[in-house]
């Protein structure tokens, strides 16, 4: 093609600039030769050439003109898609072209207008002055105008395309408008050097397959389809494609010589070179529509039972259902215990809960009837707390309304209604409703009470009940029970002939509730039998076991809760606490180091006081709570709350009420400080506590000087011996308290350091004086008339033993006498101290008497004289107080000397203000002291017991 530029003639070093239009339409070229230092003007005229317009002065548009220089990048529409891309020529000859391509400037490697094409010389580095990217002709195609270093002609180049000699490698014809190849059938690429999917490359010597390559076609590729549409041919594209995925770092090179064998890779189930054979089997359906015809499994909920490809999958029949792909027989949708029903879609085979409830009523039924068949001979009922309580008449109930909260008599002699104001009755509570049903009566035994009175495992008593959760408990004779019980553990077992019908819930007995699902059963069974859909259970003894599994489940939940008295939460609770201050309780040695602190008592009778309250004793406390706690640990209860080395020794009796003993052991804590500790850190041996009463046979040892109460006395830590005293001298009545009153009196004349016996009470130490006066008159009166020889032991070969001790040891007669002793320091400080109130009193009232207007002289001018009653009264009140002062003294007197202690007479003498008269006695009936006198003389002495 012939360049339109050749008529400029050769420039040097020339640099164009954009070019110029006039108004006429006519360009202006500019050249501008950078060494010779001129510019060249030509004006392209009409027929195409170019006239030169060149003066001896560059024109005045130069000075404005775009000049581009190599090196200088051009942003331009260089392929006419409306988007900006980019060119660059550089001195060397180096041409860089961008396209822009979605917006990203992108280059085009081989597909670049640009590819092969340079400017470059071996000789010199720079070969290309500037160039011009322009439209000549306005037919929308970019030409490119170049001008080269040195004196050379301008090169210009048009888009077009070179026609070579083997166009489309003659397989196929070059397309004079767009330079591309349109090639023949099985070709492919930008001169038809590649195959087409689904042909693949066979290289051949014939003069007919020139340039020696040939793409022939895959397996049914010109017949019924590539592979019969049942596979995939191993064709160039194929192969090609795997290698880029297996081995990415292949050259182009390589991969464009990679080429397929032609082979079929048929779809499971069918064969052959074309893969005509083969058909899918049962379960599975041909999907022929596929892009690859293959084998297809049948959806969940459908099947196909034929080996073929013709046959199609279908929905399963009714009642059958298909759970998962590629079924052939569906499965029947069967129940063994329930009915069953299949889905909509025929995939699941579900319980039908409508369907089954005639199932499930008749499991319940069974159900019901397992669990009330053992309430018809009379469960346990869990005793929440036994105690005696005031009995009220019914007339009195209903006028109070406390006919839920008291005891009511039915059938009983009309002699009781009449002392129903004063009987006391013992009423059960149970934990849950005891089921014994309104208005009747019941035999009934005890066990696991802690009470020796009550646990006899025979059927000596009968109850009633009051509420849902009381019962009155009677003799076998249908009176109340007035004797005090005291528990909140155990069981009450009702006999099984009257549990039978005396035992129920809604007015019924549980034998009726055991029969009614029975008859409910068989009834449903009927009724389905004559239904239009017979039903009738795979097995009946099926349902009856789980129906009595069931009730099991129940019945073991209903136990576990009734069993969880609040007691035991509580005891659970408290086990926590303790253990956090002692978090490995471990046995220790018997004896005196197992005594517990007074603030430990006294945290115990804290958290329990709601259970013990004030009259509750020891034997209810140690049954009830302290076994209850240490029963997880079988130790002691020092052992589980921190154990301390004895102090104190502590002698009491168990029938005494447990808050008496713990204010007294609080009191004492408090009057007998021990250097270096609070009156709560006292540590005291107290039986029950420090025993193990888990192995109370190892406690109590083979023989006397063997267990745990010798032990812990004849320590040398141990100070004394606190006998805690009742207004019934309880303690002496024990065999236990006269051991340990014998080891005192040993001890006390064996060891300097022991502090002997002190009788205490709530008030204080007795033997400082400390006692209320009724006690101690209280107690020097038992003394008076108590025999040693007479106290008792649980054990009868206790009794044996400690009585054998103290004739051995020391004989009752000195025991008494060391007793007497102990009881005669209580009266003589009991006496010093009422004297000492009793004169205080006296100089109180006198001191008011004085102060009295009745004691003081006014002379009133008036004739009248006004009375003061109030003042009246107060010599009356004084005397009142003389007489009862006057009357204790001397029945201490007589107290003290009956006693038979062999102190001097001196002990008894009155004080000196009272013999001199200051405190005036009222003249006393003789007939009074005859009888006193007489009184003294038929009592015994202590001598004579």
């Amino acid at each position: 093609i012939a360049n339109p530029f050749y008529d400029i003639g050769p420039l040097k070093n020339a640099v164009p600039s954009t070019p110029l239009m006039d108004e006429m339409g006519a360009l202006y070229f500019m050249f501008q030769e950078t060494n010779v230092g001129r510019v060249e003007l030509f004006k392209r005229l009409e027929d195409g050439s170019f006239q030169n317009l060149t003066q001896a002065r560059p024109p005045a548009v130069a000075a404005t003109a775009i000049w581009l220089a190599a090196g200088k990048t051009q942003l331009l529409d260089w392929n006419g898609d409306g988007k900006t891309d980019r060119l660059t020529i550089y001195h060397n000859g180096t041409v860089d072209y961008k396209e822009n391509v979605n917006g990203v400037l992108t280059d085009l490697g081989p597909q670049s207008p640009f590819y092969g094409l340079s400017f470059g010389s071996a000789f010199t580095d720079a070969n290309v002055s500037g160039y011009l990217p322009l439209d000549l002709y306005g037919d929308g195609r970019k030409e490119l105008l170049v001008a080269e270093w040195g004196l050379k002609e301008l090169r210009f180049f048009e888009t077009a395309w070179c026609e070579l000699p083997d166009a489309c490698n003659s397989r196929g014809v070059c397309l004079k408008n767009t330079g591309k190849c349109s090639c023949m059938l099985g070709y492919d690429g930008t001169d038809c050097s590649q195959c087409t999917e689904s042909f693949f490359t066979d290289f051949s010597d014939k003069l007919s397959d020139y340039p020696g390559f040939v793409c022939r076609a895959c397996p049914g590729r010109l017949g019924n389809g590539t592979c019969s549409g049942r596979g995939t041919c191993e064709d160039d594209i194929t192969v090609k494609q795997l290698q880029a995925e297996e081995a990415p770092t292949l050259s182009k090179l390589q991969t464009a010589f990679l080429r397929g064998e032609g082979t079929c890779t048929c779809s499971e189930h069918f064969n052959g070179s074309n893969c005509e054979a083969g058909q899918c089997p049962a379960g599975m359906e041909y999907a022929e529509h596929a892009i690859i015809a293959h084998c297809e499994q049948c959806k969940p909920g459908q099947y196909k039972s034929e080996s073929d490809n013709t046959a199609r999958c279908r929905m399963c029949p009714q009642h059958h259902y298909a759970p998962s792909s590629g079924t052939a027989v569906c499965k029947e949708c069967l129940g063994s215990l329930f009915i069953y029903s299949v889905d909509k879609e025929h995939t699941d085979c579900r319980m039908d809960i409508t369907a089954s409830l005639p199932v499930l009523l008749g499991i319940i039924c069974w159900a019901l009837t397992f669990y009330f068949a053992p309430m018809v001979f009379g469960l346990p009922i869990v005793i929440a707390d036994i105690s005696l309580g005031p009995y009220l008449p019914s007339e009195k109930r209903k006028e109070e309304g406390a006919a839920k909260s008291c005891c009511k008599l039915r059938r009983t002699p009309p002699r009781f209604a009449e002392e129903g104001e004063n009987l006391q009755c013992v009423k059960v509570k149970s934990h849950g409703n005891h089921n014994l049903l309104r208005g009747q009566r019941a035999t009934i035994y005890f066990r696991g009470t802690g009470d020796p009175r009550l646990d006899t495992k025979r059927f000596d008593f009968k109850v009633e009940g009051l509420t849902h959760h009381e019962l009155l408990l009677l003799n076998l004779d249908g009176t109340p029970v007035s004797n005090n019980h005291d528990s909140s553990t155990g069981h009450v077992q009702v006999k099984y002939q009257h549990a039978m019908l005396r035992m129920g819930m809604f007015g019924l007995p549980f034998i009726v509730w055991t029969l009614l699902p029975i008859a409910g059963y068989a009834a449903l069974l009927a009724y389905l039998n004559t239904g239009a859909v017979k039903f009738q259970p795979s097995t009946s003894s099926l349902h009856v076991a789980i129906g009595c599994l069931v009730s099991v489940v129940v019945h073991s939940f209903r136990y576990r809760s009734l069993a969880r008295t609040r007691l035991k939460k509580d005891i659970t609770h408290f086990i926590q606490r303790l253990k956090q201050k002692n978090p490995n309780p471990t046995r220790c040695g018997r004896g005196p180091s197992r005594a517990i602190t007074a603030g430990q008592l006294k945290e115990f009778d804290y958290y329990f006081h709601g259970y013990h309250g004030s009259h509750r004793t020891m034997y209810y406390v140690c049954h009830n709570i302290i076994l209850q706690l240490t029963h997880p640990f079988k130790l002691s209860y020092a052992e589980l709350a921190g154990p301390s080395l004895v102090t104190w020794f502590v002698s009491h009796y168990w029938g005494t009420s447990f808050r008496h003993f713990v204010d007294t052991v609080s009191k004492h804590s408090e009057e007998n400080p021990f250097p270096g500790r609070k009156p709560s850190q006292q540590p005291y041996w107290i039986c029950s506590f420090s025993n193990n009463q888990w192995a109370v046979e190892e406690e109590v040892g083979k023989n006397w000087d063997e267990s745990s109460f010798y032990l812990a006395m004849r320590s040398d830590a141990c100070k004394g011996t606190v006998m805690v005293f009742d207004e019934d001298a309880l303690p002496l009545t024990r065999s236990w308290c006269l051991f340990e009153l014998l080891q005192t009196h040993h001890f006390k004349h064996t060891r300097e350091d022991f502090a002997g016996l002190m009788l205490c009470s709530s008030n204080g130490v007795m033997n400082r004086g400390n006692g209320s006066f009724d006690l101690a008159i209280k107690v020097s009166h038992k003394l008076a008339t108590l025999d040693l020889r007479d106290a008792s032991a649980s054990k009868e070969s206790d009794k044996l033993m400690i009585e054998e001790l103290v004739r051995r040891q020391a004989g009752f007669k000195n025991v008494r006498t060391f007793l007497t002793n102990a009881v005669e320091e209580v009266l003589l400080a009991t006496r010093a101290r009422f004297q000492d109130k009793m004169t205080e009193l006296q100089s109180s009232l006198a001191l008011t008497q004085s102060e009295s207007p009745t004691h003081k002289k006014v002379i009133q001018p008036m004739p009248t004289q006004v009375k003061d009653p109030e003042g009246e009264k107060r010599p009356a009140l004084l005397g009142s107080f003389r007489k009862a002062y006057t009357t204790s003294l001397k029945s201490l007197e007589r107290v003290l000397k009956r006693s038979g202690s062999s102190g001097s007479n001196d002990k008894f003498a009155l004080k000196p203000d009272v013999e001199s008269g200051v405190i005036q006695e009222e003249d006393e009936s003789p007939d009074k002291d005859m009888i006193d006198e007489q009184e003294e003389e038929d009592r015994p002495s202590a001598a004579d017991l």
